[in-house]
């Protein structure tokens, strides 16, 4: 479990390499704003309009931010311009909820 590729268990992020974190944080807020950087990054080569659209950006990121605040994982994908594909994963690991024997990997 060492590549980049999306394991099927969320949970399972927390066995790939430290290298592969691309941040922690201590503050649900800020995990969640991490996430909504990274998605509103990408969202001008959205595939969909819809989903390239202000409002359903906002929808998103209010449903992660809740999500984080309450120790929940949030993930999302989207099919972009160009046959790519864009996975952006924020997993919670203090105590996963469903795989508490999986600790947070070290930096």
């Amino acid at each position: 479990m060492s590549n980049k590729v999306v394991p099927l268990e969320r949970a399972h992020w927390l066995l790939k390499p430290p290298a592969l974190i691309q941040g922690t944080w201590s503050s649900p807020q800020d995990a969640a704003d991490w996430f909504a950087d990274v998605v509103r990054g990408h969202a001008p080569s959205f595939a969909s309009e819809y989903e390239r659209a202000a409002s359903t950006l906002a929808d998103r990121f209010a449903r992660v931010a809740e999500d984080v605040a309450n120790g929940e994982d949030a993930v999302g994908g989207w099919y972009l311009t160009g046959a790519r594909f864009l996975s952006v994963s924020l997993i919670a690991c203090a105590s996963h909820r469903f795989r508490p024997e999986l600790r947070c990997p070290q930096r």
